[in-house]
């Protein structure tokens, strides 16, 4: 098991660890899903249908996941996708995470509910942050959110329309924890 990041050998060693330190609400957050959590064991049940396929006997000495999403090229087609609670994990969680996708040449989705500025984030990752947008009933508020991730340099809006409603998600009903 390990202790640390560094000695993680796996995802679930990841998750072994973050349940050590993380205080149980906090750890349920990342951990869980909504009503029954089916869709967790859905999702991993998809996963697990891939296999790794080697070829042998091809050369190898050229290799590259390099891929071009909407016009800009990344090192691989992953990314880091919004996390707007990252913050209550870790201060400063949304430069770290823009750092580490700048770092691996990938982009991140800036949440929304971001716990730092935008434009600080922007700055720090140049070409990499992508900005987030759930759109307000008040296309003013939705108007300004645009208008201040453009000023900041962000080139790629992602327009999330995921959760009409708040989800009933049973481990917040039992830690007590409330989104508006």
């Amino acid at each position: 098991m390990a202790d640390r990041i560094e000695s993680a050998v796996n995802i679930d060693d990841l998750r072994k660890a973050a349940k050590r330190v993380l205080p149980g609400f906090l750890f349920d957050f990342i951990e869980g899903g909504v009503d029954d959590e089916t869709a967790l064991s859905r999702n991993e049940d998809a996963f697990a249908r891939y296999r790794l396929l080697p070829r042998y006997l091809n050369d190898i000495s050229r290799r590259s996941l390099e891929t071009d999403v909407l016009g800009m090229r990344f090192a691989c087609p992953f990314g880091i996708s919004p996390t707007g609670p990252a913050p209550l994990f870790h201060p400063h969680a949304d430069l770290i995470l823009a750092q580490a996708a700048m770092a691996a040449d990938i982009p991140f989705i800036l949440s929304g509910a971001s716990g730092d500025a935008i434009e600080t984030v922007a700055r720090r990752a140049p070409g990499h942050v992508w900005s987030q947008l759930y759109g307000a009933r008040d296309r003013t508020i939705s108007q300004a959110q645009i208008s201040r991730a453009r000023a900041a340099g962000i080139e790629v809006l992602v327009v999330t329309v995921d959760t009409p409603v708040t989800p009933k998600r049973e481990r917040h009903l039992r830690n007590c924890i409330s989104v508006p």
